[in-house]
């Protein structure tokens, strides 16, 4: 038989009123875990997550990425509340900040705390004017190939064998967008972002977030986590740690996440968070992993 995984998703699955399905699936405890994270960091939390028609966070990368470490919270909640048993934990990029609260290494304040440093570091990594873009239907290797003589522009992301994402100076980034159309690709999209994830861009964020991890208490994860730089299964704290403050200023590959899934004998994932962007872009990665829905 199979193994179950947990995907945890990061920016770009985010949306208005995002938690509200999950909200009103459940019966009311989920309510209280908005409630303690508002009265910590003072914002009305559940009209931000819940409400259609607010779409404040979309504009902010602190409240972005308070919104997705929340929601992803309240979807593993309601896992457990189901009985629902899983043998692996995994993030895509910010995702694997979500799940140090699903590995029980921190307390949702804690997480709290840690996810608006991240977003406030980040924020500040660089004086550079970054623009990020979404490449489909060309191969990392043929956007490489184009992005010789582009100084200043990198691949962050590898989502599947067909959509990568650039980031870098916002005029290359521009000016490379316009040779990948010329090129084929089958849409290249500008993203809502003027930081450049997962790039050396990011340097001085992984100094500071390095001093912020050294000083946290984190507990020995209760599951098995798998990290974007080793891709091995490990229930250590220093391996998970150090694989986010590499992913900070490093390419991340969700292709080689899923394919160490499917090596481990993964068979069965569910997405834990919003949107169901992991569950198509796995889909294109490997036919071997089948999603679960939740909500």
């Amino acid at each position: 038989m199979g193994k179950t995984c947990l995907l945890f998703p990061g920016f770009g699955s985010q949306y208005s009123g995002m938690a509200k399905a999950i909200i009103e699936e459940n019966s009311g405890n989920l309510e209280k875990i908005i409630d303690r994270a508002s009265d910590y960091l003072n914002i009305d939390v559940f009209d931000m997550i819940c409400n259609p028609e607010n779409d404040s966070m979309l504009d902010s990368s602190e409240l972005t990425a308070i919104s997705l470490f929340v929601t992803s919270v309240l979807y593993f909640e309601l896992l457990l509340e189901r009985g629902i048993t899983y043998d692996l934990l995994a993030g895509h990029s910010f995702g694997e900040y979500s799940l140090l609260y699903a590995a029980n290494m921190l307390g949702l304040e804690d997480g709290l705390e840690v996810i608006r440093c991240w977003a406030e570091f980040t924020q500040s990594s660089s004086d550079e004017v970054c623009s990020v873009i979404a490449v489909n239907g060309l191969s990392a290797v043929k956007v490489e190939e184009l992005m010789k003589g582009y100084n200043d522009i990198l691949i962050s992301e590898i989502n599947s064998n067909y959509q990568v994402v650039v980031a870098g100076l916002e005029g290359q980034v521009g000016k490379l967008s316009k040779d990948l159309q010329n090129a084929g690709a089958l849409g290249v999209v500008k993203l809502n972002m003027k930081v450049a994830y997962h790039t050396p861009y990011m340097q001085k964020a992984r100094e500071k977030l390095g001093v912020l991890m050294s000083k946290m208490k984190f507990k020995e994860p209760n599951c098995y986590v798998i990290t974007s730089k080793h891709g091995e299964p490990t229930k250590s704290i220093e391996p998970i740690i150090e694989s986010l403050l590499y992913q900070t200023d490093n390419r991340i590959s969700l292709v080689d996440i899923v394919r160490s899934l499917v090596e481990l004998g993964v068979s069965k994932a569910y997405e834990v968070g919003p949107g169901r962007s992991l569950k198509g872009l796995t889909q294109t990665i490997t036919s071997k992993i089948k999603f679960q829905a939740i909500v």
